[in-house]
């Protein structure tokens, strides 16, 4: 990672209310894996696609390599491992 945007934000999952602070050395992934937290995940590089998830609100800063250009320029997917957020929260279909 490394980069301007890498400050920390809120990860909120619509599904149970959770809230997470996603610090600015971690990925949203490494925070919900810490916290007992179900996420489809494989290659933890931002390639194969398996954490994608829905995003409800916020905007993603996308830093993988699966989703189209289309895609990212929806907002409406995030890749959980490497991706992370350009408001203070993400909410996402989990």
């Amino acid at each position: 990672m490394g980069g301007p945007q890498d400050t920390p934000f809120v990860l909120r999952l619509h599904m149970s209310g959770q809230s997470f602070v996603v610090e600015e050395n971690e990925s949203a992934l490494e925070v919900l894996l810490r916290n007992g937290i179900v996420a489809p995940h494989t290659c933890r590089f931002g390639t194969c696609g398996s954490c994608v998830t829905r995003v409800i609100s916020g905007i993603p800063l996308h830093r993988d390599a699966v989703l189209s250009e289309e895609m990212k320029a929806s907002n409406e997917f995030v890749a959980l491992c490497v991706s992370r957020s350009r408001t203070t929260e993400l909410l996402i279909d989990l």
